[in-house]
């Protein structure tokens, strides 16, 4: 991925692989008559590259990706995933209890302790968001429920770096389900 980085400077290149740091599959082992339980570590990172894989698919026509075959099972339908996006516009009004149910809906989590990605802080008339597909925190400054300002901060040392008028938020995770047509 990295090569072809260098050799595309101009698109968007992208590194999607399964993210299991480690992945022990199940197993019963009948000579012995013993269950081995699944065991699985994630990788964020990976993950992080993964859904921003996603979020360049949907939004973008110059995508480069350097992918493993077992990495693209199970992935849901794009549609969906598009779907449960969040556009943000300096200047238009935003209910704050229907972005919370949004941002929820998308699989975004609230502030336990601090802030990690996929999770989001709302205190007074600012909105904080950990980008899923990239080391930003999107700072939401709100005027009653009107978007005055979308600041763009380091997702780690939160130092400024710079604004921007709007803002796709993509989806926390890619497993996201569909339960509209479930009955109960």
């Amino acid at each position: 991925a990295t090569e072809f980085k260098h050799f595309f400077p101009n698109n968007a290149v992208h590194y999607f692989v399964s993210y299991f740091d480690y992945y022990q599959p199940e197993a019963y082992v009948a000579s012995k008559d013993l269950y081995v339980e699944k065991e699985a570590t994630v990788n964020q990172e990976i993950e992080m590259y993964r859904l921003a894989t996603l979020a360049s698919l949907l939004s973008r026509d110059d995508v480069i990706i350097v992918a493993s075959a077992s990495s693209l099972y199970g992935l849901g339908q794009k549609e969906f995933f598009e779907d449960h996006s969040l556009m943000l516009s300096v200047g238009q009004e935003y209910d704050f209890k229907e972005l919370k149910k949004k941002l929820i809906q998308m699989r975004y989590e609230p502030v336990k302790s601090k802030i990690e990605p996929g999770m989001f802080d709302f205190q007074g008339e600012r909105l904080d968001i950990y980008s899923s597909t990239d080391k930003q925190v999107y700072r939401c400054l709100f005027d009653e429920e009107k978007l005055e300002m979308i600041q763009l901060k380091d997702s780690v040392t939160f130092e400024d770096q710079g604004k921007t008028d709007k803002v796709t938020i993509w989806p926390a995770t890619q497993y996201l389900q569909n339960v509209e047509d479930l009955t109960g």
